[in-house]
């Protein structure tokens, strides 16, 4: 008998984004996980690691279905050892210089996933001198970020455990029900009252929006704009945070230095009304019990009126605000109820409905703040949850991840933190955010940081 993982609203909600964007001609929805290495990864090694990753945790060498009666897709899962020659692949670079890797890359990321094969692929690109660079890479609907960084700790601990694959069994995290917890106990009266709410008519001020040609049904390949800092550039910019923002890493201080980057690039002031957009991103995962195979995060839609948005420390305040307001007012359970709501319809009428909305000129302006996309979408990611100082075989000297895009806003910054870096990584499809642009904004954003934070 088949044995399935069943995707929660969220993860369904992915799977209708992926079949919306291949509808609509671009590559799916996905992630990328990039591994700077200081050495040579042993491949042997890394795959008898995957075969135990794969016995630990079986979704990740499942095979998408869909359900024969409602249509609906799920994960498959198999019982026969993972092709681990399949899902790690080589590829060997000549010359292995920086601009060969990016491009190589770059190509990569505009490939689509491949439906009917494990959703994990490990791709070695060997060429730079200094060592290779890994990339992991899986459907959006398969997990998140956070779990994406579960997996390469998993990878390291089981290359140097070197487990007996005879002895490995399921941890369990396929048979998580985590976001039943997360939807409050409402009736189905309150559940539509709940849908009715968030699918209001948008408030009276104009969205601020970074990119062109909004409407455009090609908007061009993505490419990405990769950013570092030294240890000792994340020291100085940690400490301007911690003077805002408080003692702990904050992304509210982030996202309101992204969005004075992007006021910058805006020509003139903008009219009293005009407003930006974002959304705060709550990782839902039980401490100590973190679901891997998942997506587990729900967004807060958060404004800032733009003749504020010079002002870090004022938006900083003013995100951390609506934040509390959100979480107070028990947004997270209502926001788990509106997904849980909209997917009860066929995954291919939520996909319909996606495509529309990202293609329609009209995007920016109608709809809810959840429907509507955001002025800056960023994302932020802490480090790993443990020190990892080699991954198979060489050392691990950075990390930092990345997503596919919607048409709108056509561009998105990528926040990760590492035991020692800051790391910046900027998507943006061509003919909606050209690179010059796109790479200002970025630079933008990495000036402001740096600038000393008001006390």
């Amino acid at each position: 008998m088949a044995h399935y993982q069943h995707p929660n609203p969220l993860d369904l909600l992915f799977f209708a984004g992926e079949l919306a964007t291949r509808r609509a001609g671009l590559p799916g929805v996905h992630v990328h996980l990039n591994l700077v290495l200081r050495g040579a990864v042993d491949l042997d090694g890394l795959r008898r690691a995957v075969q135990a990753l794969c016995r630990v945790y079986p979704t990740l060498a499942a095979r998408r279905a869909v359900n024969p009666l409602t249509g609906r897709p799920r994960w498959r899962l198999d019982h026969s050892p993972a092709d681990a020659d399949r899902i790690v692949q080589l590829h060997r670079l000549e010359p292995g210089t920086t601009e060969h890797v990016q491009s190589a890359v770059e190509a990569l990321f505009n490939r689509p996933t491949e439906t009917h094969a494990p959703p994990l692929r490990i791709h070695v690109f060997r060429g730079p001198p200094e060592g290779d660079l890994v990339v992991l890479r899986w459907p959006h609907a398969l997990m998140d970020g956070r779990g994406g960084f579960l997996v390469v700790e998993e990878l390291a601990r089981l290359y140097e455990s070197r487990p007996d694959l005879s002895a490995l069994t399921s941890c369990g995290d396929e048979r998580r029900d985590d976001f039943r917890r997360l939807t409050a106990e409402r009736s189905w009266s309150a559940r539509v009252r709940v849908l009715w709410d968030l699918l209001k008519a948008p408030p009276a001020q104009r969205v601020l929006h970074l990119a062109s040609a909004v409407g455009s049904e090609r908007p061009g390949r993505m490419y990405v704009v990769p950013r570092s800092l030294s240890p000792e550039q994340t020291a100085q910019v940690l400490a301007n945070m911690q003077r805002v923002g408080g003692a702990a890493p904050s992304a509210d201080y982030l996202r309101a230095c992204g969005l004075h980057a992007l006021h910058g690039l805006r020509p003139g002031p903008g009219a009293i009304s005009t407003v930006y957009t974002t959304m705060a991103l709550v990782d839902n995962r039980r401490h100590g019990e973190p679901a891997v195979c998942w997506n587990l995060t729900t967004a807060l839609p958060i404004v800032v009126p733009a003749a504020a948005a010079h002002d870090v420390a004022a938006v900083t305040r003013l995100i951390r605000q609506q934040m509390v307001a959100h979480l107070r007012g028990r947004f997270v359970q209502r926001y788990w109820t509106i997904l849980a709501l909209a997917t009860c319809a066929p995954t291919a009428w939520v996909a319909a409905f996606l495509r529309a909305q990202m293609l329609s000129p009209r995007a920016t302006r109608a709809g809810s703040l959840l429907t509507r996309p955001p002025s800056l979408r960023m994302d932020f990611i802490g480090p790993l949850t443990r020190p990892v100082s080699n991954f198979c075989g060489a050392r691990l000297e950075n990390y930092y991840g990345y997503a596919t895009l919607l048409p709108t806003p056509g561009f998105a910054l990528h926040v990760n933190l590492t035991h020692e870096r800051l790391n910046v990584t900027g998507v943006g499809f061509e003919k909606r955010v050209p690179r010059a642009i796109l790479t200002s904004l970025v630079e933008r954003f990495l000036t402001t940081l740096f600038q000393p934070a008001p006390p």
